[in-house]
């Protein structure tokens, strides 16, 4: 049995974590079997559940359950299940499942650099824009690599800049419901270009994509190759492709951000799910593919309130009974790679 006491998630860290959030309960309760042995307990199993669910300074109306039996799909329990509660971490459940329903178990983040120019020997006449693809993973060793691969074609000198491409996402940094505080302290700026997650010279900065390019051309002089000044930019597709490094599966990422509900994680892959299979890299687009990807797959919206991927919004709400039907969809998933294995290591 899951409980998240009022007042914490559970999920408590450093920057990009729910750490002194305050929350209502909500609790989510599946049982594989619900005959207990007969030395455990003469009381029904209602009466052990609700005393279970007991939680000095919690008044059950600040709560919900649904316990269901797993074998048969029976609901066994219920206690206000249709209360629209702030959802806290679980919020990213959700982005979890339609994170491995729109882009796959498989899927990487890409970022590449391309040239705007000519190569004159050891000289690269023109521009550099490095281009993000919002993977939330992309730290200096992997800008190295880029760099190291605009070494390898021999270039020492470019004559122009070398611009930052962020235009994947839209530059919004934080999302819709959030506390001014929880900008930096509970999730880093978003952008579709950042690396190690916008720490830079010491602090975390507001322009992560300037940022980025400023670690690249960094990178660049280390391996040799001297640039001129940093500044934004938007690649064309039309230049040339000289550089790509890419994440780790999209299952391995996954994996971290439920384990530690990471919340720059969940709010990146928000995006990214818009971009991909929406109608921009927005939160709002990625809200909207979440939605209907649930309500596909008979998870009850009544209630159901979204406003960002990590649960930090004021505004977001979710139903036990939504909660359990997700993760019943998680249980019943019989694919290899599928989000079964998310949901329940989580």
């Amino acid at each position: 049995m899951t409980h998240l006491p009022a007042g914490r998630d559970p999920a408590v860290g450093g920057l990009g974590h729910n750490a002194h959030v305050r929350r209502w309960a909500l609790v989510i309760t599946l049982l594989l079997a619900v005959a207990a042995p007969a030395t455990a307990s003469s009381l029904p199993l209602a009466t052990r559940l609700a005393n279970a669910l007991a939680v000095r300074g919690n008044a059950p109306s600040a709560s919900g359950a649904v316990a269901v039996d797993l074998l048969t799909g029976r609901t066994v329990f219920q206690r206000n299940p249709d209360a629209p509660l702030a959802p806290a971490s679980n919020e990213k459940l959700a982005v979890t499942f339609a994170a491995l329903r729109e882009l796959g178990a498989g899927y990487r983040f890409r970022t590449e650099i391309f040239g705007r120019g000519f190569q004159d020997g050891a000289v690269w006449q023109g521009d550099l824009v490095l281009k993000g693809y919002g993977d939330p993973t992309l730290d200096g060793l992997q800008v190295d690599r880029l760099a190291t691969q605009v070494a390898q074609l021999g270039i020492t000198r470019v004559t122009g800049r070398v611009l930052a491409d962020e235009s994947w996402f839209d530059s919004t940094r934080t999302a819709p419901g959030w506390k001014t505080s929880f900008f930096i302290n509970e999730c880093p700026p978003l952008s579709a270009l950042v690396v190690d997650r916008a720490r830079y010279d010491g602090h975390v900065a507001p322009q992560p994509a300037v940022a980025a390019a400023g670690v690249l051309k960094q990178r660049l002089r280390a391996h040799g190759v001297t640039t001129g000044a940093v500044a934004v930019g938007r690649a064309s597709e039309s230049w040339l492709a000289l550089a790509q490094v890419e994440s780790e599966p999209l299952t391995d990422v996954l994996r971290d951000m439920d384990r530690e509900s990471d919340n720059f994680e969940a709010e990146m892959l928000l995006k990214a799910i818009g971009a991909e299979v929406g109608s921009a890299g927005t939160t709002a687009a990625g809200v909207a593919i979440v939605l209907r990807d649930l309500a596909s797959d008979g998870v009850p919206l009544a209630g159901v309130r979204m406003f960002d991927g990590s649960g930090l919004s004021l505004d977001d709400r979710i139903t036990a009974r939504a909660l359990a039907a997700l993760l019943l969809v998680a249980w019943n998933d019989d694919e290899p790679a599928g989000w079964k294995r998310q949901a329940t290591s989580s």
